[in-house]
């Protein structure tokens, strides 16, 4: 079995199985281009919390507390209705969704020994 998906892929869609491995082409990494205003110091500060964040702390940590964030934030807009300073609890979590989503990809990136993990295993 070489995995779930192409099997998966073998039973649903066999002919397009095949095209996309009668191509030939490899997988290739996509260009980044960050173009914002702030795109240049975002970088600096991601770079320079890259290289302050603890041995113990690896990406899939940062992806679980912008994860987490993300569902404070909904559900403190959801409060909202009832409390309007709740809305400051949510831009309090997308502050937090900012750092866990941005700063976990900055290092995987990174040259960290310890990031090595890029995906969850089910």
């Amino acid at each position: 079995m070489a995995s779930y998906w192409i099997d998966y892929c073998e039973q649903v869609q066999p002919d397009l199985l095949k095209q996309v491995q009668n191509t030939g082409e490899s997988f290739r990494n996509a260009q980044r281009q960050q173009e914002s205003l702030v795109a240049h110091a975002e970088r600096r500060v991601l770079t320079w919390l890259a290289e302050r964040t603890p041995q113990s702390i690896n990406s899939d940590h940062l992806t679980a507390i912008g994860f987490g964030s993300q569902v404070v934030a909904g559900a403190a807009y959801a409060l909202a209705s009832h409390n309007r300073y709740a809305l400051l609890l949510v831009i309090g979590a997308l502050a937090f969704n900012w750092l866990g989503d941005s700063l976990d990809g900055t290092l995987a990136r990174s040259s960290v020994p310890n990031t090595v993990s890029m995906s969850i295993t089910w």
